[in-house]
């Protein structure tokens, strides 16, 4: 309540925002906050699946999954890997481009409306790790992807 008491007097003393300005903020905010929590939620799910894609040849026996089936070779596997590991990394690469755009926006639109809201939306930052992190995890899966062919010619 004393945030809200602050906030209340600083704006009487900055007319240069309306009530409209700071709900559109807030709903900025709220747009950083859900695309954050959806990148991390589909990464957590796409990663694993492009890794379990490319390991399907050495995993085939430990979970019981009969290749000859298929009737692919083994090299296909990590190259689906690879492909799948590319259109995810779009994916999240462009939702991380709009998640950097829209922080840097709200950036701008706090330090024009008050210090306060500088100062409460600067603790959450957009660091350096959360822009290459789609990068990251498609360079380990196309990694992983090519040790596996590489082993499975090795093999052969």
């Amino acid at each position: 309540m004393r945030e809200e008491d602050d906030f209340q007097s600083e704006k009487a003393n900055n007319n240069d925002y309306t009530e409209n300005d700071l709900a559109i903020l807030k709903h900025a905010y709220t747009e950083w906050e859900d695309r954050q929590k959806r990148l991390w939620s589909v990464m957590l799910i796409t990663s694993p699946f492009g890794l379990i894609i490319s390991l399907l040849p050495a995993m085939a026996d430990v979970v019981n999954f009969q290749l000859e089936k298929v009737s692919l070779p083994y090299n296909v596997y990590p190259l689906f890997g690879m492909v799948y590991a590319f259109i995810s990394f779009r994916i999240n690469h462009e939702e991380t481009r709009r998640i950097v755009e829209i922080k840097e926006c709200i950036n701008e639109n706090a330090a024009k409306i008050s210090n306060k809201f500088e100062k409460i939306y600067k603790g959450t930052s957009t660091n350096c790790l959360k822009k290459i992190t789609p990068k990251a995890v498609f360079g380990i899966q196309i990694f992983v992807s090519l040790m596996m062919i590489w082993s499975l010619n090795s093999v052969q």
